[in-house]
Order: C-alpha cells, then sequence, then structure tokens
C-alpha cells in the first residue's frame, strides 16, 4: 500500500510538471507581451562609425523610457540569404498597447527617428502579443 501510495504520488507530481504547474500557480495564463520589432537596410554610403551612432541612441532610449519593458538587438549573421538587406534588428518589448503607444510620441523616440532616419534606406516595423 505505501508503495502504491509512493507511486502515485510520484506520478501525479510528473504529471504537473508536465503541464507547466509551478507553485503558487492559481491556473491563470501569464501576460502576453507586447514585442516590437524594427528591421533597418542601411544606405551604401553609411558609415560603421554612423551605424554604431545608431546603435548606441537606440540603447539610451530603451534606458530612458519606462514603458519599455525590455529591450535588445542584433546584427543578422544568417547565411541563407534571405534578409533582404535588413542587417540589423531591435526588438522592445512592453506590457500592453498603451506602453506601446506612449513609446511613439516620446520626445526621445522622435528625435532618435529624426537622426537616424537619413542612415536607413528601408525600414520594416512588426508589432505582435508573444504566444506560449
Amino acid at each position: 500500500m505505501t508503495k502504491r501510495f509512493f507511486w502515485l504520488a510520484g506520478l501525479i507530481i510528473v504529471c504537473l510538471g508536465c503541464n507547466g504547474w509551478q507553485a503558487g500557480d492559481t491556473g491563470t495564463r501569464h501576460e502576453q507581451l507586447l514585442r516590437h520589432i524594427v528591421l533597418f537596410e542601411f544606405k551604401a554610403d553609411t558609415t560603421d562609425q554612423q551605424i554604431k551612432m545608431v546603435k548606441k541612441r537606440f540603447r539610451q532610449m530603451a534606458k530612458r523610457i519606462k514603458e519599455i519593458h525590455d529591450f535588445e538587438w542584433g546584427t543578422n549573421i544568417s547565411s541563407n540569404h534571405r534578409n533582404h538587406g535588413f542587417t540589423h534588428c531591435f526588438m522592445l518589448t512592453f506590457r500592453n498597447e498603451t506602453d506601446l503607444d506612449k513609446y511613439q510620441v516620446y520626445p526621445i523616440h522622435t528625435r532618435l527617428q529624426t537622426e537616424t532616419g537619413r542612415y536607413i534606406k528601408k525600414i520594416l516595423v512588426i508589432d505582435y502579443f508573444a504566444r506560449d
């Protein structure tokens, strides 16, 4: 009887773990985060120094706007040649659409757009709610 109890208890714990249960879980799904993806293709005559300046300004802006929940960026390293000229990706995470809307009109954001616009050939922006 005791062996069956421990076996059954172990099975229940394993099954709960497989379903993503955590201590304190109330059964509600976690809040979905809003991702704001910005892809840049720089103009052919943009220098490495100017690209570094754009990245620096983006990082500075992300630190100063409280509505930005998280920020990361990277340079394309793919060898499949499907980037259509886009070389740099900036991903900003917001908790909701209201925070994204506030970010859009921040003076520091509009200044960034003005300062960097002269170096950008194409820009692609995608907003989506992260799904698990």
